[in-house]
């Protein structure tokens, strides 16, 4: 994914030529008045600004939302899901269009240097009718394709200790009538970092302080897995920080809308796959609820054969320079295809 020289998140060259070839059909730029050859580099500067100032509104409408997405709570998960994405994209399509009008009419009066060396004049501009809502369904469908293939960052917390080895905290949350478990983590905004991220996420998750989180692992390299999304069957990156704490005993204050529940497991107790043993000796909270522990074990369909939880176990293993804690992990799962 694309990162700049800082480390910080950028959207993608595919994303940007995207955007900025719509706003150019929006805005009536004349293309047939350009050679093929020099078409690219004459829209990627001439049209500079207004994306820059499309892309800050698709971030400020992605961080407001629209006012209708709580009033789902009669509706199942994937029903809640759809009718919250409709929602978002008649309000988005209502905003980017606005805005493209104001660049239009920007545009009608302020002719570029490009525009009046191609003698586009007024007549140009009035008998180029825009799409409207079509292009602006088109940015908006083009936004959330970025986004969904934007990588996640967060962190594991561990602890150790002799008497009850290693454990990890796990987050609960419920998506229909199932006890989804996984680590606090999030999407990575445009210009973060993915230290930046993780800190973030996991303060806005569990209640933790992120500028403490980002203090411990701003010099950690983390895991990082990748992830087979089935919605949009590709894969995701997704980045890991481990945050060794001397306690388990510490006050979390949970965001309600993500997550239901925390809770310490042993990572020996933890699957290596979807089909693994170990999961048949976990103790259900809720009996009547399936437990699903995908986030958890992150190699189903991965071009990495490890699951998280081992490479959780084997980073353990680096800190204090042997395979102790591997060794365990691989008799209790001796009877588990743990690598698939």
């Amino acid at each position: 994914m694309p990162f700049n020289r800082h480390n910080k998140y950028k959207p993608s060259d595919g994303f940007k030529n995207n955007i900025i070839r719509k706003i150019q059909q929006y805005l009536g730029f004349q293309v047939q008045k350009y050679e093929k050859e020099d078409y690219g580099n004459i829209i990627q500067s001439e049209f500079e600004e207004e994306y820059k100032s499309i892309v800050i509104l698709l971030i400020k409408i992605e961080e407001e939302g629209c006012s209708s997405q709580n009033n789902y709570s009669h509706l199942t998960f994937e029903q809640q899901r759809d009718k919250s994405a409709e929602d978002m994209k008649d309000y988005a399509t209502r905003k980017i269009l606005t805005k493209l009008q104001t660049l239009r009419q920007k545009r009608i009066k302020n002719h570029s240097k490009v525009e009046e060396s191609a003698n586009i004049n007024n007549e140009d501009w009035i008998k180029c009718k825009p799409k409207d809502d079509i292009i602006a369904k088109h940015i908006w469908k083009t936004w959330r394709k970025e986004r969904t293939q934007s990588p996640r960052a967060g962190t594991i917390f561990v602890h150790l200790s002799e008497s009850d080895g290693i454990k990890v905290l796990l987050i609960k949350y419920n998506k229909n009538n199932c006890i989804i478990y996984g680590f606090p983590k999030g999407k990575i905004e445009f210009g973060e970092t993915i230290e930046k991220c993780a800190s973030r996420e996991t303060s806005e998750e569990i209640g933790v302080n992120a500028k403490d989180i980002y203090n411990y692992i701003k010099n950690s390299v983390p895991i990082k897995k990748l992830v087979f999304d089935d919605i949009t069957g590709s894969l995701k990156e997704h980045y890991y920080f481990l945050v060794q704490v001397r306690s388990t005993d510490i006050s979390f204050k949970l965001n309600e809308n993500e997550v239901t529940d925390v809770e310490w497991r042993s990572v020996y107790r933890l699957p290596s796959s979807l089909h693994c043993d170990v999961v048949n000796l976990i103790d259900s909270a809720d009996l009547s609820k399936e437990s699903n522990y995908f986030m958890v074990i992150c190699n189903y369909k991965s071009t990495d054969n490890t699951s998280l939880v081992e490479d959780i176990i084997k980073k353990v293993d680096e800190i204090h320079g042997n395979q102790n804690a591997y060794e365990i992990y691989k008799r209790t799962h001796r009877t588990c295809c743990y690598n698939s």
